[in-house]
């Protein structure tokens, strides 16, 4: 009940106050008629909030930032807005959740009728307050916000038309090459003010081209009070963690288990029974036996061997087990057979592949732009794509990898190295993490502040969901309304990203581009250029001579040939310091209109003590960048961080054992589900960041364990005990996912292009709208390398659940529908890998019928046939022969024709069986 009250006092943020014009002072009220019977604030409406608000809103307590105690706040407001509109009782936040019984929250204490009554009255005498209530003035806070917003496309930090910046208070005062932009206390007597009042700036000609739109009368109207006010600063500066305790976050917001450090807890060993410990392989089955036990249950028997090896390539890898690999394993006396397989299937090129799919859906990838119909092709992501195979293959510290694709820019001096070495190229490349949102800003009319807000948005979204498994999103327009998380919290973290991610100085997808590919590559380019130009001049200088029209066709058409092979210069996808980031406002209610206080960057105050402020400092002496990033990736990697570690073993154990530790892999809030085994958790935390961020070393714990190498045999008694599995009683069954189904296909025929890295295979569409990879020289790339257009995905990949990202995917669903069937039955290109799949086989084998079936399931399931399988299969594939003779008629059949397409059928039926489709 405790935590709900708080919940749901947190989304009392009743209204996001950012001053309350048209209140009126008790001096004022005098003077108002009708004000005669208006409740009296100090006497009549003040006591009413404090007895009954005060316990959420008042100066020690701000939900919502809201301090509802005194004339101040009030004047002040909260987060969100006003919640009260003078003589508008209906139009009043305040009045409509005091009338709707929405506040007081759980109706505790709730208001009496009078006492609503009451308020309503006096909102609708225009809520006066006693005299002593402050005024608020309009200071450079308020008059900034809409300077960025309608001045400094023209007048700002990369462009200063007339030589005036309007970027601030400063900045005015020093004004341009005609004068001084503003005379304090006198704004009748600027120029500037009323061209803006005419509607003459900004020039209506340029608002398309700058992305700009019209100033509105209200934002016209700020700007002429703070003139005449005379340019008053702003009263405090940004609000950061400043060595006072957060008055929105307290010390018990801090104690929910995921806001907490990661115990270090010993393996419960000593508790165990003998029995129980001579099943432990790694420490994570002790913590495992030690829950089953408690539930009266015990771990499954071990699987046997041929379906060890396929389980364990499919998931390390995504694709089945060779047959000489599973006949090597299955046949190898030492007690330590399986450690060793599993050290060798980590060292395979294919597990970089497979582990990268699985960061690539949470990081958002895909090749191109989306948010239009257009969906623009992203010609260079796939450098991303490649940075983060290498990274697993090469087992990259988790940390370094963090830190390079949030502020890989802020790693070294790029800008002035002698050479671009793969570690550099590698910083730079890894910032496209931050570059895989939809991003329709490639067009001036997609390109106002909104359109770059929304980007941003996506991008915060994308980092938290992966990196912090918080739902940090649902605090753009207000605070979180369950989880310890103020609105203000996110602008913080808008603004630790604002030095690349900038709405007010913006760069668009085809300008945020660099060059700074290694030198190899540059040189490789180079030449190329130099030959191509070797080449053609010639040629030109023969065209030049030739006075004869059909030569100058002839040599016209061999310049345009050779042209053909010219390249554009290399460039990458990345995100860098721009390093000047404009002020950061917390947007009311996420309205772009609406800013409010100023804010700093940091981090979500519930992650720390809240009185630290976040160290932020220049990667190194005179370097141009800011540091933020850099600052927020050290932060998320210090070995005590509540979070990092947590969500991430937490998502490695998903795909080992089909459901997370915590099974909302993106919500570790209080909405969130609690974790089925809490101190392994913490221990597998702890464990990742003592191995060196190793994901690696945290998969030989895991695949190496009991719990992993259990059958996924259900019986009636585990179905009785364990009916979800919730407590792994035994491995589930999964059905292998999209990209390693279509991976298969192409492995069992004997199809798949090995060739790594590059751009990515591109994509058919038939006019009926089924979209096929394009295959290089008869082959088929993996899935991985073929273009993932938002718009235009394999269809294969589609039906079987491969994510669209949007703007990212935290985890996939499994939809088990007609489509998925129909096409692995009806597909043509399924029925061709087929009929390639038996031209293998008879090709491996020959003729022979047993040993045709033989390896047919040796490709397809990693297993050898028993004898009642084998005669199955013979008598399916002699009647499938008898078919096609009676279908051929008279027309000539041989039989070994027919033989051949009996051999299709029977592996088209394969590959649509569950055997195939699901992992033991």
């Amino acid at each position: 009940m405790r935590v709900r009250r708080q919940i749901l006092s947190g989304c009392a943020c009743l209204a996001v106050w950012a001053g309350v014009p048209g209140i009126a002072t008790a001096s004022e009220t005098e003077a108002t008629p009708g004000s005669v019977d208006a409740p009296s604030f100090t006497a009549e409406i003040q006591p009413v909030l404090a007895a009954k608000c005060g316990r959420c809103h008042s100066a020690e307590v701000q939900k919502g930032e809201l301090d509802l105690r005194s004339p101040q706040g009030i004047l002040k407001g909260s987060e969100s807005g006003a919640v009260i509109v003078a003589g508008k009782p209906d139009e009043s936040r305040l009045y409509e959740v005091l009338h709707s019984g929405e506040m007081p929250p759980d109706g505790d204490n709730p208001l009496t009728d009078e006492e609503i009554d009451l308020v309503r009255r006096w909102i609708e005498a225009g809520a006066p307050l006693p005299a002593t209530a402050a005024v608020r003035t309009v200071t450079e806070q308020d008059a900034v916000p809409i300077l960025l917003l309608r001045c400094t496309a023209c007048h700002g930090l990369r462009k200063q038309e007339g030589g005036l910046d309007l970027r601030n208070r400063t900045a005015l005062l020093r004004g341009g090459k005609s004068g001084p932009a503003v005379i304090p206390g006198k704004p009748d007597e600027i120029p500037r003010v009323q061209r803006i009042g005419a509607e003459e700036m900004p020039p209506r000609r340029h608002l398309v081209a700058a992305s700009v739109k019209p100033m509105e009368a209200n934002e016209l109207q700020v700007l002429v009070d703070w003139i005449a006010a005379g340019l008053p600063e702003s009263p405090t500066g940004p609000d950061i963690a400043d060595g006072e305790p957060d008055p929105l976050v307290s010390d018990e917001d801090r104690q929910w288990w995921s806001f907490r450090p990661p115990a270090r807890v010993t393996p419960p060993v000593a508790t165990m029974t003998p029995e129980q410990r001579e099943h432990i392989r790694t420490p994570v089955d002790a913590f495992i036996q030690t829950k089953l036990h408690e539930h009266g249950l015990a771990l499954s028997p071990q699987a046997d061997r041929t379906i060890l090896i396929r389980r364990l390539t499919f998931d390390l890898l995504g694709l089945p087990p060779a047959p000489e690999d599973v006949a090597a394993f299955v046949d190898d006396p030492a007690p330590d057979a399986y450690e060793r397989l599993v050290e060798r299937v980590l060292a395979s090129p294919h597990y970089g592949e497979r582990w990268a799919r699985h960061w690539l859906d949470v990081a958002g990838y895909a090749d191109s732009e989306g948010s239009q119909n257009e969906d623009r092709v992203r010609p260079n992501m796939w450098r991303y794509r490649d940075y983060v195979v290498r990274a697993f293959n090469s087992d990259k510290p988790y940390d370094r990898f963090l830190h390079e694709q949030l502020a890989g820019d802020e790693l070294a001096d790029y800008a002035h190295a002698e050479s671009i070495t793969d570690d550099v190229y590698d910083n730079l490349v890894a910032t496209g993490f931050l570059r895989t949102a939809p991003d329709r800003t490639f067009a001036n009319i997609t390109n106002f502040v909104p359109d770059r807000l929304e980007l941003i948005a996506d991008e915060i979204q994308i980092f938290s969901s992966s990196v912090l498994g918080l739902t940090m999103h649902c605090a753009r327009c207000h605070t979180h309304k369950f989880d310890p998380l103020p609105q203000r919290d996110y602008y913080r973290l808008a603004a630790l990203l604002k030095d690349s991610l900038d709405e007010h100085d913006w760069l668009g997808p085809e300008q945020r581009v660099l060059t700074h590919v290694t030198s190899t590559e540059r040189q490789a380019w180079l030449d190329s250029q130099q030959r191509i130009d070797a080449s053609i001049a010639p040629l030109k200088e023969q065209l030049a001579a030739t006075t004869d029209d059909e030569s100058k066709k002839k040599l016209d058409a061999e310049i345009a040939e050779i042209e053909k092979e010219r390249r554009p210069e290399p460039t990458i996808r990345a995100l860098w310091s721009r390093g000047a980031p404009s002020p950061t406002f917390v947007l009311k209610r996420g309205n772009y209109l609406t800013p409010g206080a100023e804010v700093g960057p940091g981090v979500p105050s519930v992650l720390t003590d809240g009185r630290t402020p976040l160290p932020i400092a220049p990667p190194w002496s005179g370097a141009a960048t800011t540091g933020r990033r850099l600052a927020l990736a050290r932060w998320l990697t210090t070995a005590d961080h509540p979070l990092t570690a947590r969500v991430l073993v937490n998502r490695v154990w998903k795909h080992h054992f089909g459901t997370g530790i915590v099974t909302t892999l993106g919500n570790f809030g209080k909405t969130g589900a609690a974790p089925t085994h809490p101190e392994l958790l913490d221990w597998l935390a702890t464990e990742f960041v003592r191995s060196g961020w190793s994901i690696k070393e945290l998969h030989r714990l895991l695949v190496n364990s009991a719990t992993y190498r259990q059958s996924s045999l259900v019986t009636e008694q585990l179905t009785a005990a364990d009916p979800d599995n919730r407590w792994l009683s035994r491995m589930p069954l999964r059905r292998v996912e999209a990209e390693s189904l279509r991976d298969s296909l192409l492995s069992v025929a004997g199809c798949l292009d090995d060739v790594q890295f590059g751009p990515p295979a591109d994509v058919d569409v038939r006019a009926d709208g089924l979209v096929t990879a394009q295959a290089t020289g008869g082959n088929g790339r993996r899935s991985i390398y073929v273009l993932h257009r938002r718009t235009k995905m394999p269809t294969i990949l589609e039906n079987f659940d491969s994510p669209q990202m949007g703007p990212n995917c935290i985890e996939r669903g499994e939809s088990i529908v007609a489509p998925q069937a129909l096409h692995l039955l009806n597909n043509a290109i399924v029925k061709e890998l087929a009929g390639q799949f038996a031209a293998r086989v008879e090709l491996d084998v020959g003729a022979d019928r047993g040993a045709q079936i033989v390896r047919i399931h040796q490709l397809a399931f990693g297993t050898t046939p028993t004898a009642d399988e084998v005669s199955a299969a013979r008598h399916s594939l002699d009647r499938l022969e008898q078919a096609w003779r009676a279908a051929a008629g008279d027309a000539e059949l041989t039989s070994e024709e027919a033989a051949r397409r009996a051999l299709g059928n029977y592996c088209h039926a394969i590959v649509n069986s569950a055997g195939f489709v699901y992992v033991d």
